[in-house]
């Protein structure tokens, strides 16, 4: 009875899905790969569209695989039953999730924007939301695939400094809409923030586990904007904590605290974070490292020095301040910020 109403218990916002399939045999060459792939297209679409009796969901080529872009959902039970329908279906084709001489593909969670949110003022939840992932590098290390390094990268610095850090009335609603390298962006064709930091699943338990983390972690958002606060930024050039062995591991148990999720159910993923600690792949990326400030929000009421925390000073370059703490924080005038994410 429990189960049937969890899955019945409608999601915080429309959820929508791109699943990717591999061909399942030896790599050979992009091109060759694509080739195969495509001449299964068209008969997975009709094996799916009678059964599915939806209009809202196609099927693609992407990079050498297929990607199967599913309908809009509002409940668990319909992705549940629409996952079901298609590794089912799957199963008929030399078709796979992964394959060991090439990283996987992955599995994009689209959500959507606007009233959906359940919040007016939509636009000051994506600027709380891309904070907040910037300053969490390590959910893309312990949710995608180890070996993946390209696909849902933390925002580099001329995004952070042209965007995150800039006077929000400058910066438009789809600038936020980044190229395919990074954990989060807007895409303009779906209207849909999309969480690119999964790798594919392999199950419905695996399933389940990402749409209940992104589905608490924008409640979780949503409840810091609601509050009126506006979560800081900070980045430390030459940070040694994310390749610390339990540091990442203890951050994450903290946020999944926060979002009423318990450890226990998502303490298989921390097996990709040590795998890419093991192969170097962090320390290849030091330079790109984040730093995750403990307490960083500040309400505008108790802000009077136009909304930079005086604890920290404000730098304009990079590395030339040794104070603890952030060292890079928002320009400009609170009251101008919440306005023009009103917009």
């Amino acid at each position: 009875m429990a189960q049937t109403k969890y899955l019945n218990e409608k999601l915080i916002t429309t959820f929508g899905f791109e699943f990717t399939y591999l061909y399942k045999y030896p790599y050979q060459t992009a091109e060759i790969e694509e080739l195969k792939v495509s001449g299964y297209k068209d008969l997975l679409q009709a094996d799916l569209i009678i059964p599915l009796k939806r209009k809202d969901w196609n099927i693609g080529i992407d990079d050498g695989a297929i990607e199967i872009n599913s309908p809009v959902f509002k409940k668990r039970k319909d992705i549940i039953s629409f996952y079901t329908l298609i590794t089912t279906t799957v199963k008929e084709y030399p078709l796979s999730t992964h394959r060991e001489e090439i990283s996987s593909g992955g599995c994009h969670i689209h959500v959507g924007l606007n009233r959906g949110l359940g919040f007016r003022n939509y636009k000051q939840v994506i600027n709380n939301l891309f904070r907040d992932m910037y300053n969490r590098p390590y959910l893309n290390w312990f949710f995608n695939e180890y070996c993946d390094d390209r696909n849902a990268e933390p925002f580099s610095e001329s995004i952070v400094t042209n965007i995150l850090l800039r006077p929000a009335h400058k910066v438009t609603y789809y600038d936020y809409e980044f190229s395919k390298l990074y954990a989060l962006r807007i895409s303009r064709i779906t209207n849909t923030l999309e969480f690119r930091i999964f790798d594919m699943i392999k199950s419905k338990e695996q399933l389940l586990d990402f749409v209940d983390f992104v589905n608490a972690y924008l409640k979780y958002i949503i409840s810091i904007t609601k509050k009126r606060k506006l979560i800081f930024t900070a980045y430390r050039s030459n940070d040694n904590k994310f390749i610390k062995k339990d540091y990442c591991i203890k951050e994450f148990k903290v946020l999944l605290k926060d979002l009423n999720l318990d450890f226990k159910r998502y303490k298989k993923y921390i097996k990709n974070y040590r795998l890419r600690l093991s192969a170097g792949i962090l320390k290849k990326k030091r330079k790109r490292v984040l730093n995750i400030p403990k307490s960083d929000t500040t309400s505008i009421e108790d802000s009077n020095n136009g909304g930079v925390n005086s604890a920290y000073p404000e730098v304009t370059s990079r590395g030339n301040n040794s104070s603890k703490g952030p060292v890079l924080t928002v320009n400009g005038n609170w009251t101008d910020t919440w306005n023009s994410l009103a917009q």
